[in-house]
């Protein structure tokens, strides 16, 4: 998402689907993202990016990936 909105301080999205075969699940509170769950429908290289920080994790089939440490 490009952008929490300032008035909804809590809350959260469910399968969300992403280019590459990725569904995500995203949580934030305090209008931060605090964590975030990928599940991977194809093998292949996952992109995420949060603010200015950027992660690139490889994936593999039917695989769930977290990515909490990108904004930790």
């Amino acid at each position: 998402m490009p952008a929490f909105q300032s008035a909804w301080k809590k809350g959260s999205v469910s399968v969300l689907f992403a280019r590459g075969g990725f569904v995500l699940d995203i949580f934030w509170h305090e209008s931060k993202l605090r964590k975030e769950q990928v599940f991977c429908r194809n093998a292949g290289e996952c992109k995420f990016r949060y603010g200015n920080k950027t992660s690139t994790t490889k994936t593999k089939k039917s695989k769930r990936i977290s990515l909490n440490t990108i904004y930790n």
